[in-house]
């Protein structure tokens, strides 16, 4: 579909999702101790604002594969 991903860069998604071809969040301080990703709302905000005014950058992470 050629969209752009947010994602956890924890667990199952990092086998395949790369700053090539993804928006990737820092999983925060949970993963150390071998827990859930519990990434921060600054990283998310600061993600996904760069999502909208970069749509261009966007879309051709999105084409990634």
């Amino acid at each position: 579909m050629e969209l752009p991903v947010i994602v956890t860069n924890h667990s199952g998604p990092s086998a395949y999702l790369t700053r090539k071809n993804s928006f990737p969040l820092d999983p925060g301080p949970a993963e150390a101790e071998g827990g859930f990703a519990d990434p921060s709302v600054a990283d998310i905000r600061r993600q996904m604002r760069r999502v909208f005014s970069s749509p261009i950058e966007a879309n051709q992470r999105g084409k990634q594969v």
